[in-house]
């Protein structure tokens, strides 16, 4: 064999002409292939895609979806799904955006009727506001007139005031003058009680004085006869016996009569001294109630009247006793004069109740009663029933004070005509306490 570097070098040159042929005919037969696959698989498909899209009406929309001519699901179908999925959702917008459109458009409607409704409410009250503009205008006329009628009643009323001024200061001092002669009124109704109340025991003493003036005196006789017997000799024992005797009787007679004296001057004493005194002072309330019946027995002495006193004969007090001795006289003698005046047989009850740091006292009589009219007047100054007998009208008043201001208690009254009075009174039992 003969063989020349040329010779092999034009045999590799061939060979590397055919490899290079063969390579380029290899990669332009695979481009051609991937152009005719690319074709097929992913341009016309996208322009069909591309050209379905552009060809879709946005107000024509019901129905309308892609599709994409292809057996295989690749990501042109999913973007398809995804476009339809799209396509539906616009299309539940549009729905609801023509149902809002819809509802805008009555709400509109409705503003509009609420906007002319307005206008005429405006107008309404514009005219109303005109009315009422005037009306003001003339009310503010009206005012000023009154204004000036006003400032001239005042003007009017300050010299009637200043006038009144006067008036009231010489009404105050008429009250005042009132006041204190109410006052010695009192004072003089008290004297006169209390000058009765001396002319009755004055009246009741001298009875039981007069019989022991009297037995003293038939004693005396007797002592003098029984000298004389004795100094002539003439004394027996028989003329003794019957002195002793008469003695004793004259002696039994004095005392008792006596001791009655010696009881209305005490009772008598102590009332007066009570009723003439506010002192405080601690009695027993029992044994003071007789005492005060007692002081007024002289007025009931020729009467069929009972008094009948249902007190607890430990209750003590520590209070104004003359209080206690006024009220009650003032209770029993208006009973007297007033309760029983056309009664032969009058009964009065006096119930006292110890309720611990009170007393209850409860008065009544089966007299003749008041009117409705004359018990609501009872308490009142000056108010009687006897005024053309002389009758002043403080003796409840009087009471009621007592009651009210001295014993800082209560006082009540009932009545019915012909069914008698009673009263009901309750007050501290101890003033110092309670002072």
């Amino acid at each position: 064999m003969f063989s020349s570097r040329a010779v092999v070098l034009d045999r590799i040159k061939i060979g590397i002409y055919f490899l290079v042929g063969n390579a380029v005919l290899k990669t332009t037969f695979l481009i051609i292939l991937f152009l005719l696959a690319f074709r097929s698989q992913l341009t016309l498909p996208l322009s069909e895609l591309t050209q379905q899209i552009e060809d879709l009406e946005l107000d024509h929309l019901e129905g309308t979806k892609v599709e994409v001519r292809h057996d295989e699901a690749n990501e042109l179908s999913v973007m398809a799904d995804a476009f339809n999925r799209l396509i539906a959702r616009v299309q539940d917008y549009k729905v609801q955006l023509e149902s809002t459109q819809k509802q805008l458009l009555h709400s509109n409607e409705k503003l509009d009727q609420h906007n002319l409704l307005l206008e005429q409410e405006v107008a309404r009250k514009t005219s109303g506001l005109s009315q009422a503009m005037m009306d003001l205008q003339q009310q503010k006329q009206e005012l000023e007139v009154k204004q000036q009628a006003l400032r001239e009643e005042i003007e009017r009323r300050r010299h009637s005031e200043e006038a009144l001024r006067g008036k009231q200061s010489e009404l105050e001092k008429t009250v005042d003058d009132l006041k204190q002669a109410q006052d010695r009124l009192v004072q003089s109704e008290k004297m006169a009680a209390l000058g009765g109340f001396v002319a009755g025991i004055t009246h009741e003493v001298n009875t039981p004085v007069g019989i022991g003036v009297t037995a003293t005196s038939f004693l005396a006789e007797k002592l003098t006869a029984l000298e004389v017997a004795y100094k002539e000799k003439t004394l027996s024992p028989k003329v003794l016996e019957h002195f002793i005797e008469e003695a004793k009787q004259s002696t039994s007679l004095l005392q008792s009569n006596l001791t009655r004296a010696s009881e209305l001057i005490a009772s008598f004493k102590q009332i007066a001294v009570d009723q003439t005194s506010d002192a405080i002072r601690t009695i027993n309330l029992a044994e003071y109630l007789h005492e005060v019946i007692r002081s007024l027995q002289p007025n009931f002495k020729k009467t069929r009247h009972h008094i009948d006193v249902n007190c607890p004969e430990s209750l003590m007090l520590s209070c104004p006793a003359g209080a206690i001795s006024q009220i009650f006289t003032n209770l029993l003698m208006n009973s007297l004069i007033h309760g029983f005046e056309e009664l032969e047989e009058g009964y009065i009850r006096i119930t006292v109740l110890d309720e611990g740091q009170m007393v209850d006292i409860t008065y009544s009589d089966n007299g003749r009663g008041l009117t409705q009219e004359q018990l609501e007047k009872l308490f009142h100054p000056f108010f009687t029933t006897k005024r053309d007998q002389g009758g002043s009208g403080l003796g409840t008043h009087i009471t009621y004070n007592l009651v009210r201001q001295t014993l800082g208690g209560s006082i009540q009254v009932s009545s019915e005509p012909g069914h008698g009075l009673s009263y009901h009174i309750r007050f501290p039992k101890n003033l110092k306490r309670n002072s």
